[in-house]
């Protein structure tokens, strides 16, 4: 089976953190002190050193991971972040952020304000945005950083509807989970 995926380190952490996950959780175990590869007619007679070398070989793919991907999640979690979501189902709560009240002459739309929650791609972070007509009816932009408690709420409600909705969170943070379950389970099996 033919394993299809772009990045070959992230492909091979996957790959041997799942094959320990499965060893474990199916009861996997050595029968006696010989292993046999039949294919190629070898015996190995100390099958610690082949523990020893797959744990390695984990650690090995982890730091190559790590070394090849950190940070690259943040490169399409800000343009693929799901504000809109928040933004419509939060709106009283940014109308309140902005301190407006039912008066909407400066506002863009007969019957509401024109305030939304989104990201600033380059800085690679969240913000409150409120758009209005100044004295002359042009576009006006007032903008508020997150700082309070229930702004963190919203990030963290947007980051976990961007998690399975979307490929970048997932695909950078999953083998660094399927590593940690792995490595548990040979904690777990050495206790």
């Amino acid at each position: 089976m033919a394993i299809s995926d772009n990045n070959p380190d992230r492909r091979n952490l996957n790959l041997l953190a799942v094959s320990i996950i499965v060893y474990f959780f199916a009861g996997g175990q050595l029968t006696d002190d010989n292993v046999r590869l039949h294919i190629i007619n070898v015996t190995f007679n100390n099958p610690e050193v082949l523990t020893f070398f797959i744990w390695g070989l984990l650690i090995w793919f982890l730091y190559r991971y790590w070394l090849t991907n950190k940070n690259s999640w943040k490169e399409g979690f800000y343009s693929e972040a799901k504000c809109s979501l928040i933004s419509k189902y939060s709106y009283s709560y940014l109308v309140k952020k902005f301190g407006l009240s039912n008066d909407y002459s400066n506002s863009f739309y007969p019957d509401k304000h024109w305030v939304y929650f989104g990201t600033a791609h380059h800085e690679k972070k969240f913000y409150f945005a409120h758009i209005l007509k100044d004295n002359e009816g042009k576009q006006k932009h007032e903008y508020k950083d997150v700082e309070t408690i229930t702004d963190r709420i919203l990030v963290l409600i947007t980051t976990v509807i961007t998690f399975f909705s979307e490929p970048s969170l997932s695909t950078y943070f999953i083998p660094y989970l399927l590593t940690l379950i792995a490595i548990a389970l040979g904690v777990n099996s050495a206790l």
